[in-house]
């Protein structure tokens, strides 16, 4: 196979051997939230991943407090 002889492994800039850095968000994390939004009925128009791990997701819907809000009844 020739496929058979390529590494995974990942080499410093001196060809020693490194260990791949794990993943600050996994494929199983950011399927999660998005079914959240998706099963709390929020259409969600794209999400933003940072390398560190930070996710933000954008809706349609604008939510406000003000809206609503029994507090602010008079």
């Amino acid at each position: 196979c020739p496929w058979a002889s390529r590494s995974t492994q990942a080499f410093d800039v001196e060809g020693t051997p490194m260990a791949m850095p794990r993943a600050t968000l996994t494929q199983t994390e950011l399927t999660r939230y998005l079914k959240a939004y998706r099963d709390a009925g929020i259409p969600v128009v794209r999400s933003e991943i940072s390398r560190d791990g930070k996710v933000v997701i954008y809706s349609t819907e604008k939510q406000t407090d003000e809206v609503n809000n029994p507090w602010d009844r008079p």
